[in-house]
C-alpha cells in the first residue's frame, strides 16, 4: 500500500479554497514605498495611538503580570459591560480579536448543508471560516459600493443560519443607518442570526 499524499487527505472544500497572501511586514512595506511610518487602517489601528486613560493603565501594568493568564472568560471586563449597556453579563462573548468571535458563531450554529450570507466586497473572514468548516457561503454582490439588504434576504433558504452585516463596510466604508437595519432585522423576522460587525463604528460621525 503506497502511503498517502497530504493533498489527498484535505478535504474537497479545502483542495478548491484560494489561498490567503497576507501583506508584507512594516519594515519592508516602508522600504518598498519609501515611506518612514505606515498608517494601517485596514488592521483597524489607531494611528494616534492608546488614549491618555489607556496609556496610564499600561504604565501601572506591573510585567510579572505578563506571565498570568488571564481570565479566560473575562469575568470583570463582561460585568462591567453589562453594567453599561444593561445587560446580562451572560449576554456578551469576549474573543482574541473580531475573527475568533466570528468562528464562534460559525461553528456554534452552522452544521454540514447549512449557509451564510454576507456581501462579495467585505470582511473576507465571514467566508473563509465558512468554507473552511465546510459551509456554503453565499455571496451577494454590492449596490453603490454597500450591502444590498434585499439581495441579502432573497439568497436566505431554509439551511441560512447566519447573515454577516459589516457596519460600515470594509473596505468600501459604506453603511446603513438605525432605519434601515431596523426594517433588515423585521425581515430577517427570527429566520436565521444576523451578525453586525461594528468594527469600524468609530470611523462614523453619526
Amino acid at each position: 500500500m503506497s502511503p498517502l499524499s497530504l493533498e489527498s487527505l484535505l478535504p474537497s472544500y479545502i483542495q478548491g479554497f484560494e489561498a490567503y497572501v497576507p501583506s508584507r511586514p512594516d519594515d519592508e512595506l516602508m522600504r518598498l514605498y519609501g515611506c518612514r511610518r505606515l498608517f494601517r487602517l485596514n488592521n483597524n489601528e489607531n494611528a494616534l495611538g492608546p488614549p491618555p486613560a489607556a496609556q496610564e493603565v499600561i504604565r501601572r501594568f506591573t510585567p510579572p503580570r505578563a506571565a498570568l493568564y488571564p481570565s479566560g472568560d473575562s469575568f470583570h471586563l463582561r460585568r462591567k459591560l453589562a453594567e453599561r449597556f444593561g445587560k446580562d453579563p451572560e449576554q456578551f462573548i469576549v474573543g482574541n480579536g473580531a475573527n475568533e468571535v466570528i468562528a464562534f458563531a460559525i461553528k456554534a450554529f452552522c452544521e454540514a448543508g447549512d449557509n451564510i450570507v454576507t456581501a462579495d466586497r467585505t470582511f473576507a473572514v465571514y467566508e473563509w471560516i465558512a468554507v473552511f468548516s465546510g459551509l456554503e457561503a453565499r455571496l451577494v454582490p454590492l449596490r453603490k459600493h454597500g450591502f444590498d439588504d434585499r439581495g441579502m434576504l432573497e439568497r436566505m433558504d431554509d439551511r441560512t443560519k447566519i447573515l454577516f452585516v459589516c457596519n460600515p463596510n470594509n473596505p468600501t466604508g459604506t453603511c446603513w443607518d438605525e432605519a434601515r437595519l431596523r426594517r433588515f432585522l423585521e425581515a430577517v423576522d427570527g429566520r436565521a442570526i444576523v451578525v453586525v460587525d461594528e468594527a469600524y463604528c468609530e470611523y462614523v460621525e453619526r
